[in-house]
């Protein structure tokens, strides 16, 4: 049976020329009996078994998309995990185990989420960097933004944390330079009521 799949999921494999080749010297090599070659087939057949998993779930149909916003290693079944998910018959336990265990480095801070449903009520879920405002609060240790920004001033933020936060935002953002990713992040905090403290570095 293993012989089956190794042989079913190498033919999968068969459209990477190299991949494909250099196993079936392995497998074909009159070594192959060898303990060594023994230990080699077993993690080429686990390798070509969760390819092939991988392979099945990108064919299965989507049903839909869960948007987010959960606390690093904090989700529950409670709102808003909850009732996003059960309505989409997802299970939230196994969500929410899985959510904590990739977050753990994030514990405390608002992770945004992109989840994505199957047919058949599995998921994945790709795991984003907060949102520049909430990371501009916390830098400079404000609970909210000001409602009247060009007025009410509630605070502000170095030209370093704002370098800080634009790279750790550029994976998510339509920019394509650091500066632009500054400038970005500098116009989000001033629109919520910070001052961006000293000259900007392309200035100088």
């Amino acid at each position: 049976m293993k012989s089956l799949a190794l042989k079913i999921s190498m033919a999968v494999l068969s459209m990477i020329p190299l991949v494909a080749k250099a196993e079936l010297i392995v497998l074909a090599s009159p070594q192959s009996n060898d303990a060594y070659y023994a230990k080699m087939i077993d993690d080429i057949f686990d390798f070509h078994v969760d390819y092939a998993k991988k392979l099945l779930k990108m064919a299965k149909e989507i049903t839909g998309y869960v948007k987010l916003q959960v606390k690093g290693g904090q989700a529950n079944p409670a709102p808003p995990v909850g009732p996003a998910l059960g309505s989409k018959g997802v299970n939230i336990m196994e969500f929410c185990k899985q959510f904590n265990a990739r977050t753990q480095d994030k514990m405390g801070k608002v992770v945004p989420v992109l989840i994505t449903v199957y047919t058949d009520k599995s998921f994945d879920f790709i795991i984003k960097t907060a949102p520049a405002a909430i990371q501009l609060m916390e830098a400079a240790k404000i609970q909210k933004g000001s409602k009247e920004s060009n007025r009410v001033k509630l605070g502000k933020v170095s030209w370093a944390q704002v370098e800080a936060i634009a790279l750790d935002k550029m994976p998510d953002m339509n920019c394509f330079t650091k500066e632009s990713a500054m400038k970005m992040v500098a116009g989000t905090a001033r629109s919520m009521g910070l001052t961006v403290d000293g000259q900007a570095p392309w200035e100088n």
